[in-house]
């Protein structure tokens, strides 16, 4: 029952006797349940963002991460990838008669172009 020490009758008899009064007098104090202090976001007041529909949010965010995106790459150095090639011993493991060994030489070419999607020199 609401207002009822009946729930916790088992922690109330572990308590000691001053403990138990002071308990009794917080809930003559207080009858009635407090109301919650806190609620669900989406019950809080709306924002201008969240008025939005759904498709134009979406639009709003994909047009955002694009911008991002060519921010990211603007700043990026270009590769010079023949430069980077010349570096490591790709050349040879192209001669390499075993496909397998050809595959390693690609990945060294894809490692030189650095991180993707790729901004190389012309």
């Amino acid at each position: 029952a609401l207002g009822s020490k009946d729930p916790l009758e088992n922690i109330i008899s572990s308590m000691k006797p001053s403990q138990v009064s002071d308990l009794d007098a917080m809930l003559k104090e207080q009858s009635q349940p407090s109301n919650p202090t806190t609620g669900l976001r989406s019950q809080g007041e709306s924002s201008s963002a969240s008025s939005l529909p759904p498709s134009e949010m979406e639009g709003i965010l994909k047009a955002a991460s694009e911008q991002d995106k060519a921010k990211k790459l603007a700043s990026r150095i270009a590769t010079d990838v023949l430069s980077e090639i010349r570096q490591t011993d790709y050349v040879a493991k192209m001669k390499l008669p075993k496909w397998s060994e050809k595959v390693g030489a690609l990945d060294i070419l894809i490692r030189c172009g650095g991180e993707k999607p790729y901004k190389l020199c012309q």
